[in-house]
């Protein structure tokens, strides 16, 4: 599956880091698409839909953030511990996207 051109806003209207939006795009395009491609192919309505609520949801990401940031800051030594979730506190963590 290749993927284009990607346009990150968050609803809020607050900014959004360099970090954050590459750690969004990892976890969309090597994460994300991986599961959705197989539902997809899979012809199964509700196997796309339980990958749609498996993967699209804050607590998922949040997951996902937690190691990456180690993996980044191994990888570039550049810390990443302040690098926080997209994500508001207002709603619950299994929120979908």
């Amino acid at each position: 599956m290749e993927v284009g051109s990607v346009l990150l806003v968050r609803k809020d209207q607050k900014d959004i880091s360099r970090e954050q939006a590459w750690a969004l795009a990892e976890y969309m395009q090597f994460r994300v698409s991986d599961v959705f491609e197989a539902a997809m192919e899979s012809g199964d309505t509700k196997k796309r839909r339980e990958a749609v609520v498996e993967m699209l949801n804050w607590s998922r990401f949040d997951q996902f953030l937690k190691n990456f940031k180690v993996e980044m800051t191994a990888a570039d030594h550049k810390s990443w511990k302040d690098v926080k979730s997209p994500f508001g506190i207002t709603e619950g963590p299994n929120e979908p996207f």
